[in-house]
């Protein structure tokens, strides 16, 4: 494949393949890198790693199948020895992360101290597009995840000591994330207005935009500026239609809520009525749920404690499909327990809601049925 001059990495040549080969089953995936020359590059394999990210926060299946695909380019890429380690010690990196994704932390720790044996091994192997804040950052989520959060953060403030001018988008969002985790929301909106600062001054992915305009819209409302939070959702809608689907029904419910906070209840309760059956219609359950107890959220600050409680039950049979981690799962019971007494709060939906997008891939778990 001839080179474009503008592109001597490949870069832009990797993002088109990525998008045809995205239209591939699995099987066929694997069957055109294995005997397709200009898919053994660098580049692409950095394409694949990315994808495998982005799919860690929805599908950990998809994100495994996707490190899989990489870990084959890297032993397929042309370079010596120390190229190949090098290679190879980044994609277990992203192996890590999808074992993370799943909650599989013993085997992220593995896959991760075998990245960075590889890759301090082949340190003098020249890489130019493997950025070692990457393998920083997936460190970073990984402790976060464990509960680590002080050591998260000092991780990430080494990854954006040492990376790639354009990583720095996408590691500022990732210690933003860790923030927000830590219930620190205003330190949160200053590190997204920071990425906001470094997309306006540089080329930045659609959805690393996406990600920081629906990061940067939730922060605002969380922090009770629901009329900063509306000026933002213009944007991201677009933003959001170029990808479709699950996101853009994301963007519905947020702005559905950003309506509710502006006064707007029974259009925000009808909105988010609708958003939570198209989630269930396409096998969404755990958006399902997380739209529901924003519907719950709004009922009881309303003090329609009668119609919360219908909704809750409604909603129980798929809360025990989602197979809750045991932090959320008893965040979940109590809270239920306290709808039935007439106790339950909006901010206790609200946060139980958060804590199910934090708790792990978008996706349907078995779970242990409520006693």
């Amino acid at each position: 494949v001839e080179r474009d001059p503008a592109d001597p990495f490949g870069v832009a040549l990797a993002e088109a393949q990525w998008r045809r080969l995205a239209k591939r089953t699995a099987e066929q995936r694997a069957l055109i890198i294995e005997h397709g020359r200009e898919y053994q590059t660098e580049a692409f394999l950095v394409q694949i790693c990315n994808e495998s990210e982005h799919a860690a926060a929805d599908r950990a299946g998809d994100a495994m199948h996707l490190a899989e695909l990489a870990q084959r380019v890297a032993a397929l890429a042309p370079g010596s020895n120390g190229q190949r380690a090098r290679r190879t010690g980044y994609v277990w990196a992203f192996v890590a992360n999808s074992h993370r994704a799943a909650h599989r932390f013993p085997l992220a720790d593995a896959a991760l101290s075998l990245a960075r044996g590889l890759f301090a091994e082949s340190a003098g192997a020249e890489c130019a597009l493997l950025d070692p804040s990457r393998l920083i950052d997936l460190e970073a989520r990984l402790r976060c995840d464990q509960g680590s959060t002080t050591e998260a953060l000092k991780l990430h403030q080494q990854a954006l000591e040492n990376c790639h001018p354009q990583s720095r988008v996408r590691l500022l969002i990732s210690r933003a994330d860790t923030f927000e985790r830590c219930g620190e929301s205003l330190r949160t909106l200053d590190t997204l207005r920071e990425a906001q600062t470094e997309i306006s001054e540089g080329r930045a992915e659609p959805r690393l935009q996406r990600r920081l305009e629906w990061r940067l819209a939730s922060t605002l409302l969380l922090l009770d500026r629901p009329k900063e939070a509306e000026a933002r959702l213009a944007n991201l809608h677009i933003l959001a239609a170029e990808e479709g689907g699950p996101a853009l029904l994301r963007v519905r419910c947020l702005k559905a809520r950003v309506g509710a906070a502006l006064g707007r209840s029974a259009e925000a309760l009808e909105e988010l009525a609708r958003v939570r059956q198209e989630f269930a219609a396409i096998q969404r359950p755990v958006d399902a749920v997380i739209v529901g107890l924003y519907e719950t959220e709004i009922l009881l600050r309303e003090d329609r404690s009668a119609k919360a409680r219908t909704l809750v039950r409604a909603l129980r049979p798929s809360f025990e499909s989602l197979g809750l981690q045991p932090e959320a799962l008893g965040a979940y019971r109590r809270f239920v327990a306290a709808v039935e007494r007439e106790a339950a709060t909006g901010i206790m939906a609200r946060d139980l809601a958060k804590a199910i997008e934090q708790s792990g891939p978008r996706q349907h778990r078995s779970s242990p049925p409520l006693s």
